[in-house]
């Protein structure tokens, strides 16, 4: 049998549960590899849907709108007075974790719609969560904010914190 081999040249097993996948076992230790050839337009064809989500919800929600002009003072901010490299790294990920939460308020909000038209109590509650869940963000985003850049701007205008 052409998958199998002895015991001391590991063995090797096809998963027939998930197409293109074989499984390598090398002394104790397993291996998984793509086996096949992968469709490289199925694969650029997906960041085009979720490019086209993206520019869905900043151009349907008002407040992605209003995330992003922030997130854009931010960058240019961070420019500005020089942030440090941690200090981008921390802002970059608060305005991904906004950014992100947005996309999923909105897709479930779009979800929701789409379940009932009607008001029920119940996707109100759905809805006031995943709102919830992006002022959260925001929130922390904004506080994050004031920690690094106000020691920053207020060494500008030359106060010196105490």
């Amino acid at each position: 049998d052409e998958g199998r081999r002895t015991k001391d040249e590991g063995r090797r097993t096809k998963d027939e549960g998930v197409r293109g996948l074989e499984t390598n076992y090398q002394g104790g230790i397993c291996k998984f590899s793509y086996i096949g050839n992968m469709n490289t337009s199925k694969f650029f064809r997906s960041f085009s849907y979720a490019l086209r989500g993206i520019g869905t919800v900043f151009k349907e929600e008002f407040n992605a709108r209003v995330h992003l002009l922030a997130a854009l003072v931010v960058v240019v901010l961070g420019f500005v007075l020089k942030v440090s490299s941690w200090e981008w790294i921390i802002l970059i990920l608060v305005m991904g974790g906004v950014f992100t939460m947005e996309l999923i308020n909105t897709s479930i909000e779009k979800l929701a719609d789409l379940y009932s038209s009607e008001f029920n109590p119940k996707i109100k509650k759905i809805k006031d969560l995943s709102a919830g869940a992006v002022l959260v963000a925001s929130i922390t985003a904004l506080i994050m904010g004031f920690i690094i850049f106000l020691p920053k701007i207020l060494n500008q205008l030359h106060f010196s914190p105490r």
